[in-house]
């Protein structure tokens, strides 16, 4: 039976066999050479206590530890707590200054303004007394014809689906992208919250090491635990004359064996029957078992004569991003600048949000290209076992609403006004824009920090309070 020692010179943990004891055994770290101790002598009971006594160390400088953490957490939510009330008292404090000057008029004065202007106006005026049959109020100035700059007009927001990406938005096309055959690498098509869509020429699909480039990370969450990831076949259709395959999926799915690689399971795929070159080639991927009823969607899209090109959507940044440097490298422009986009559309406020909740957002608010996710509110008025059928989220471009059939989207570059109505602990928001009035939902006070941030930070936007 072995049985665990320690080196008397440098203190590392050696395991030997009980027929050692009693012999000369050398070290393998610093070589030094002892006489192995019996398990009954002092010497190898102190090991054992030091050992014991390592171990309570560790384990009460994890707890302090975590307790650090606790409390730092603590002092952080008692922080923001406390800004808030003070930020929320700051307006309470000039909305009673303002209705206090508005009481503090009498009558005789409100008529005075009304007939003779303001108090400003009339010492504005020529201080010299009239006669009292003149005091007449004065002709009302001619208009002045004054040219105004253009503005654009903002555009409306009605009930539907959230608005479409606006012109001016910077991302890759599809068309602004020209593949190049002869090359061995993959195109950035488009990047946003959703996923990466990568295309390849199709004739590249009858490449071995193409097809074994996949990195061993789960396509949907990023998953690498290798015990919990499957191989998947994707396969690609000839596309039409004239058009685009339609999307196709499919879950043939397989196990790797701990001995053997992907290009060996490469090695062992058989082309598909009755599927023209090059498609007749499956490009395998990884997904784990708890995602294994999703799929990653590939198009083919054809280019010039006799060529197509193979569009995949893969969910994962990272996934997508490790693949893109296994076949480009990672030394170019494209790897550099598809790390710098997943950084600003995949944001931590994404991030924390639950699968479940990220896939109801994604139905009433897609992420357009290059556009980052700051945050979501959920409506009150449903339970948090219906988190993200109903709220406001806000991104660094514009906030979208969606609420039963009730749904819109406002940019940062249009004009609108946010009616807060409080109601104890809750929030009744409505949207004024020089169209219509839509209603927001119901919130919590305490969650829509957020949004009074992005109301304040953005010049066309304006709040009332009640």
């Amino acid at each position: 039976m072995p049985m665990n020692i320690r080196c008397p010179g440098c203190d590392s943990a050696l395991m030997l066999p009980e027929q050692a004891v009693g012999r000369h055994a050398r070290c393998n770290h610093c070589h030094t050479e002892f006489i192995v101790p019996d398990p009954q002598e002092d010497a190898f009971s102190s090991w054992i206590e030091e050992g014991v006594e390592e171990e309570l160390d560790q384990r009460h400088h994890d707890i302090e530890q975590k307790l650090d953490d606790i409390v730092d957490r603590t002092r952080e939510q008692r922080e923001r707590e406390l800004s808030r009330r003070r930020r929320a008292a700051e307006r309470r404090a000039a909305r009673e200054t303002a209705s206090k000057d508005d009481a503090a008029l009498t009558d005789d004065d409100l008529r005075a303004i009304e007939k003779f202007g303001s108090p400003e106006k009339l010492q504005e005026k020529d201080s010299s007394p009239a006669p009292a049959t003149n005091l007449r109020p004065p002709p009302p100035p001619e208009p002045e014809t004054v040219a105004k700059p253009a503005r654009r007009k903002p555009a409306p927001v009605r009930p539907g689906r959230a608005a479409a990406p606006a012109a001016e938005t910077v991302h890759v096309r599809r068309h602004d992208v020209e593949i190049d055959p002869q090359q061995l690498r993959l195109y950035v098509l488009d990047c946003s919250a959703d996923g990466v869509r990568l295309g390849f020429d199709s004739r590249w699909l009858a490449h071995l090491g193409f097809r074994a480039s996949m990195p061993y990370r789960c396509a949907v969450s990023g998953s690498v635990d290798v015990g919990e990831l499957l191989v998947r076949g994707l396969r690609f259709t000839a596309p039409p004359t004239g058009g685009a395959s339609a999307p196709h999926v499919t879950h043939h799915d397989l196990h790797l064996r701990p001995d053997q690689s992907l290009r060996d399971l490469v090695r062992t795929m058989e082309p598909l029957r009755g599927v023209p070159e090059p498609f007749h080639w499956p490009l395998p991927y990884f997904i784990s078992t708890q995602h294994s009823h999703e799929s990653v969607v590939c198009v083919t899209t054809p280019h010039g004569q006799d060529a197509a090109t193979c569009e995949i959507v893969i969910p994962d940044g990272q996934c997508a991003l490790e693949w893109l440097g296994r076949v480009n490298g990672v030394c170019g422009d494209d790897y550099e600048q598809l790390r710098r986009d997943l950084y600003a559309t995949k944001s931590s406020a994404w991030a924390h949000l639950d699968d479940r909740t990220r896939g109801r957002i994604s139905a009433w608010c897609a992420i357009r290209p290059r556009e980052r996710f700051d945050y979501y509110i959920e409506d009150c008025d449903l339970g948090h076992h219906d988190a993200g059928l109903a709220g406001i989220v806000g991104t660094d471009q514009r906030i979208v609403f969606h609420k039963y059939h009730h749904e819109g989207s406002l940019e940062r570059t249009d004009e609108g006004k946010f009616h807060l109505r409080h109601d104890q602990q809750f929030v009744a928001i409505t949207l004024d824009t020089p169209d219509h009035r839509t209603r927001i939902g119901r919130f919590r006070e305490a969650e829509i920090d957020p949004l009074l941030e992005q109301i304040e930070g953005t010049e066309p936007w304006e709040v009332e309070e009640s």
